[in-house]
């Protein structure tokens, strides 16, 4: 009796984890993909088609989010509003963000970090960017920065690129 209860275990352990990596092999599969099917529908859109202000994507700092990619559905919902949504591939210069209203940088990170996350966690922006996107801000641009877990709020740590946005916020600049 007890061998015939030792193998009832074993299979309940045996289906016990089969199940489990089913679920996190499908759980893992699906974690972090953008859904490409997704086709927004706004009724009342705030901009005619592509009239409205321009949105650059930042995808020229290894982001771990793009327009093309795992922002996917958020540039799509903007472009379904009017707002004409661009990936910006260049280092930010002056000339780089002539042409955006908003710019978004999502989860940016040094190159140093894009095989394995190490600290210290060295800023994704040279000095010369983070003027040029101060600048930019100062003379009416908005800025959307998004820092995700390790090693992306490293990458975006900056200290004085952060005082900064904090003064933008505040409105002290």
């Amino acid at each position: 009796m007890g061998h015939a209860t030792s193998q009832a275990d074993a299979r309940r352990i045996v289906v016990f984890l089969t199940l489990a990596l089913l679920v996190g092999a499908c759980t893992a599969s699906a974690q972090q993909q953008a859904d490409t099917t997704f086709q927004p529908v706004v009724t009342n859109p705030t901009f005619a088609p592509g009239a409205g202000p321009v949105v650059l994507v930042d995808e020229a700092h290894h982001n771990f989010h793009t327009a093309a990619g795992r922002y996917l559905g958020f540039a799509r919902v903007l472009r379904a509003d009017g707002y004409v949504v661009r990936p910006s591939t260049r280092r930010f210069a002056t000339d780089a963000l002539d042409e955006a209203d908003v710019l978004v940088i999502s989860n940016a990170i040094h190159e140093s970090n894009l095989q394995a996350w190490q600290l210290p966690t060295p800023s994704a922006f040279t000095d010369d960017e983070i003027a040029h996107v101060q600048a930019w801000v100062e003379q009416g641009g908005a800025l959307l920065l998004i820092a995700d877990h390790m090693p992306f709020p490293g990458a975006e740590q900056n200290q004085q690129f952060l005082l900064n946005v904090m003064h933008w916020l505040s409105g002290e600049f």
